[in-house]
């Protein structure tokens, strides 16, 4: 069974995420579609990230994965995991470069407003809502 403290964690990154992607579709000067079309980008790069760094701990930790699977995966990654998974969405963002014609400068544009929301409403919610001090 999930501890609390794990379902928080993805609770308050899910609602970071999901603030940071409300407020770019509502301050964002694009049409409604061109919004809608560069918000689910956005989220699919996001989602796949998260699945690369489950993979990249099932990679580096195979053998324990082999023997415990749920311990591989529901225990928090390490600085190894989140670089492997790191590359691996560069790689993907690569590949979308060649053979889609993906703009990375377009892409850095619309992704770094719905960073700064969602990290500015993680910090929030940590030091507001859960009253902690050192975050």
């Amino acid at each position: 069974m999930l501890s609390t403290t794990v379902l928080m964690t993805i609770a308050i990154n899910t609602i970071s995420i999901a603030a940071g992607l409300a407020i770019y579709y509502i301050s964002s000067k694009l049409g409604v579609n061109e919004r809608k079309k560069v918000i689910e980008q956005l989220t699919s790069y996001i989602i796949n990230f998260v699945l690369f760094i489950w993979l990249a701990k099932i990679i580096w930790q195979f053998p324990l994965f082999i023997s415990d699977p749920v311990a591989v995966l529901a225990y928090p990654s390490n600085a190894q995991a989140f670089y492997l998974a790191l590359f691996l969405i560069l790689i993907q963002i690569s590949y979308h470069r060649k053979k889609r014609g993906l703009n990375i400068q377009e892409l850095l544009f619309h992704f770094i407003p719905v960073f700064l929301s969602a990290s500015f409403t993680y910090q929030f919610i940590d030091i507001v809502w859960l009253n902690n001090q050192f975050a």
